[in-house]
């Protein structure tokens, strides 16, 4: 069994490396892209801050397509979930030790 490794000017190396060794990169690499996804992206993304703005601007947003418009309370309510659920997902990945 073996990893690939690209490297300098499309250098690829193949590195022999353990079955078990080989799973446990894969699972690390996996987790750590899906705490990235989940608590990082809302960062990046501006549109995700956008609804507790209208909400401290008492600003009422229409849905688009249709004919219902979200009031500021609606808004300010789902930042607050938004920002329960990254706290919930960092304290998971972060804060909170493993068990042994």
């Amino acid at each position: 069994m073996h990893f690939r490794v690209t490297g300098r000017r499309s250098k690829i190396r193949f590195i022999p490396a353990n079955p078990a060794a080989l799973r446990l990169i894969d699972d690390f690499i996996w987790r750590e892209l899906v705490i990235q996804r989940i608590l990082f992206c809302p960062v990046a993304n501006n549109r995700r801050k956008t609804p507790f703005y209208l909400y401290l601007a008492d600003v009422s947003v229409p849905l688009l397509g249709t004919s219902f418009v979200g009031t500021p309370q609606i808004t300010g309510d789902r930042s607050i979930v938004h920002f329960i659920l990254f706290l919930l997902c960092f304290y998971f990945a972060f804060v909170r030790k493993p068990k042994a």
